[in-house]
């Protein structure tokens, strides 16, 4: 888990890439498309390295190393360019090439409907890459149109999960020993199905939607290779990294939802802290995304014991989340700046990590009064100031267990301050994941809300001490900001305001700005009951 990621080689494109681009874009549109909007090559090259540096690293589901621009379908290119130009901050060209790369990917998809009959999956690899890079786009685009289109998309993830699924199982024992070419095709589904669960989680948290998948029935399949497989530029290089793995030790064969199990059941709570897996980055984002997916299912489970039952659920599943993130700390639970120090430019995908986690937290504890968040797809502001109303009024408990979570959830909070808030506004986008956005967002809720109800509570008692300690670091990292709170007012607004900030800067996702919105008129929610409260 501390391997660190490598360059992938650059792609590089000529006038034969586009003219191979334009022709295979004509050939599968109906209408003579506008090829005006698909840049030349050098932007090309420009677009693709934008995606490789920024938002590969974060999701590495396709193999660089043999994509071959003169012959890889042109849903494919334009679908990796059009995230490459909201990495470049070109939007409207972003939106020209999403729209481009949709209306020509439209017959591969509806004219190969996929059907459990079939013996495997009815549509290649590449169409459903294509059409998890465009829903990808869609779903964090903020246009609620688009994050409809995403939601209908679902069905198809869905079957085609678990076709690809079920044809890699099968093909388990046939390829003990692979040329690099069988094993790209079957790494490269393996990390496709991880893709779609990643994406399908995120939208779950972002919208509070039910999760598409769970790890008993879906996760029955090979974990992903280590990055130093998948980042070999050569068939020679990928040989030689396989075959120093297997000299140290040769890797067991372990399913995903093997690995889960061992990382979050099969050690006593009171046993201490547990060695790090010995699994990839990869793998490790994977275990964390499924973590996020394990909480909703035990908060909904646990609702239905008695209080006595129910606590010891969720203490034994606190303890689970406390072990897990000890082990991504090399031993110890690491704070959210050394995390971003030991992780962030060499291992991306660990650093991520700790912002899955803050969700998982946030799940565990923060359904109790939970936040219509499909309030980002709202336009009209008299219904989200009503919902902000609502959200506000609702009662919100206290405990240790709940404090506890808090603390790990204002984390998203403690980490940008303390590495410089004006350069973290301007640069985070560009090099941070979209799961820090998401963890953002889940987070706010969670903390505002605790930090209002701490500040009304009845009698104006003062908060115990470990919650007294949160609150005075809330106020710390305002003042560290100069963000100009004195003590006077509603602190969970101004907390709000703080973090919204984060988001509605320099941004890449259209649904973070939208994000910072809806924060702002919660914060103006919190200042109107606070001043009610005074009257």
């Amino acid at each position: 888990m501390r391997e660190k990621v490598t360059s992938p080689p650059k792609l590089t494109a000529d006038d034969a890439v586009y003219e191979h681009l334009c022709g295979d874009i004509r050939s599968r549109t109906k209408e003579e498309p506008d090829l005006t909007a698909i840049p030349k090559s050098k932007e090309l090259e420009r677009l693709m390295e934008a995606y490789v540096s920024c938002f590969h690293c974060h999701f590495p589901i396709i193999h660089i190393a043999s994509l071959d621009l003169s012959t890889a379908p042109g849903p494919l290119i334009l679908s990796i360019c059009a995230i490459g130009a909201l990495y470049r901050l070109d939007r409207r060209r972003a939106v020209q090439l999403h729209n481009i790369a949709s209306s020509s990917l439209h017959r591969s998809v509806s004219s190969q409907p996929s059907s459990f009959s079939s013996p495997a999956s009815a549509r290649p690899l590449w169409v459903v890459q294509s059409c998890l890079l465009l829903s990808m786009y869609a779903a964090f685009s903020g246009q609620s149109a688009a994050v409809l289109s995403t939601v209908e998309k679902m069905g198809f993830f869905k079957i085609e999960f678990q076709l690809k699924r079920t044809a890699l199982q099968k093909s388990a024992q046939e390829l003990s020993s692979p040329c690099w070419d069988e094993w790209i095709r079957r790494e490269s589904t393996k990390r496709l199905l991880c893709g779609i669960f990643i994406m399908t989680n995120l939208f779950s948290v972002t919208y509070g939607t039910t999760p598409l998948f769970s790890i008993e029935q879906d996760l029955s399949f090979e974990t992903p290779s280590e990055e130093k497989l998948w980042d070999a530029r050569t068939a020679e290089l990928w040989e030689d990294a396989r075959a120093s793995r297997h000299a140290a030790s040769p890797p067991p064969t372990t399913t995903l939802r093997e690995a889960i199990v061992a990382t979050f059941f099969n050690q006593p709570p009171d046993s201490g802290p547990s060695p790090p897996p010995q699994v990839s980055g990869f793998t490790a984002l994977l275990i964390t995304h499924a973590a996020n997916v394990h909480m909703w299912s035990i908060i909904q489970f646990a609702a239905s014991f008695p209080a006595p039952l129910a606590h010891s659920i969720l203490t034994t599943t606190f303890a689970s989340l406390v072990r897990w993130h000890t082990a991504l700390g090399h031993g110890s639970v690491e704070t959210p700046e050394a995390a971003y120090y030991n992780n962030a430019a060499s291992i991306p995908l660990v650093f991520n990590c700790h912002a899955l986690l803050r969700i998982a937290y946030v799940r565990l504890f923060g359904n109790s009064c939970a936040f219509p968040k499909m309030i980002l797809l709202a336009s009209d502001d008299g219904e989200i100031a009503a919902a902000m109303k609502t959200y506000v009024a609702a009662p919100q408990p206290r405990n240790a267990f709940l404090t506890k979570s808090i603390a790990k959830a204002y984390g998203g909070f403690i980490t940008p301050v303390r590495l410089g808030h004006l350069l973290i506004k301007k640069t985070a986008a560009l090099s941070w994941s979209v799961e820090h956005a998401v963890a953002a967002w889940d987070s706010v809720l969670f903390v505002s809300k605790w930090v209002h109800a701490v500040q009304m509570m009845e009698g104006g008692g003062a908060a115990d001490g470990e919650e007294g300690g949160i609150v005075a670091q809330l106020e710390g990292l305002l003042e560290e900001m100069e963000f100009g709170y004195d003590g006077v007012g509603s602190l969970a607004a101004a907390v709000t305001r703080a973090w919204a900030g984060f988001l509605t800067d320099t941004w890449v996702w259209g649904v973070t700005p939208r994000m910072g919105y809806i924060l702002m008129q919660l914060a103006t929610a919190y200042d109107n009951a606070y001043q009610a409260a005074l009257s």
